[in-house]
């Protein structure tokens, strides 16, 4: 299956996350620069979400949109 047809497939969603794992660095360095070059950006999921999971775990996060919107930012 061609990246590209996988890649329109969630397009309804609010917010996409690719994950790209696997033991050939090379290969996944060719996916990074391709998304790159198609306005996907570089994201360190743990750095970014841990402060809201912490935040949502104090109780600073009232209801789910509020946390679907700090998540997308």
């Amino acid at each position: 299956m061609n990246l590209n047809t996988l890649l329109v497939q969630p397009d309804s969603l609010r917010f996409k996350l690719l994950g790209i794992i696997g033991r050939d660095k090379e290969k996944k360095e060719k996916i990074i620069r391709y998304l790159s070059a198609n306005e996907w950006k570089i994201v360190d999921v743990e750095s970014e979400l841990l402060p809201i999971r912490k935040e949502l775990d104090a109780g600073g996060i009232e209801d789910t949109l509020e946390l679907v919107a700090k998540v997308k930012d």
